[in-house]
């Protein structure tokens, strides 16, 4: 017998990306981030230091001048990130925080 009212269950990176973009709702809201600036120590509190090393990587690369997509074949070269898919989140979450970031 076929249950056609049971959930599928979706992958893992899925989930986890799900996960983390309301995560990130969440902290903005909370912090009413759309009025006001994060400084670096809010920013390290709330989203932590790995996101903080990537954040000022990833700026770094682009004060150099280096488009979007050399940034991101870099992230790849270098082994920041270790897949495509986890550069896709981390690459939205750059995008998504950057015009909030009060320190660059």
């Amino acid at each position: 017998m076929l249950h056609h009212n049971t959930p599928t269950k979706q992958p893992k990176s899925v989930e986890n990306n799900i996960r983390i973009q309301q995560l990130i709702s969440i902290f903005i809201a909370r912090n009413n981030i759309g009025a006001k600036m994060l400084d670096k120590k809010t920013f390290i509190q709330s989203i932590g230091l790995r996101r903080l090393g990537l954040f000022e990587y990833i700026s770094d690369l682009e004060s150099e001048g280096l488009n979007d997509k050399k940034i991101q074949a870099r992230l790849l070269e270098d082994e920041i990130v270790k897949s495509a898919r986890v550069l896709n989140k981390e690459w939205n979450f750059y995008n998504k925080v950057k015009t909030k970031v009060a320190w660059r």
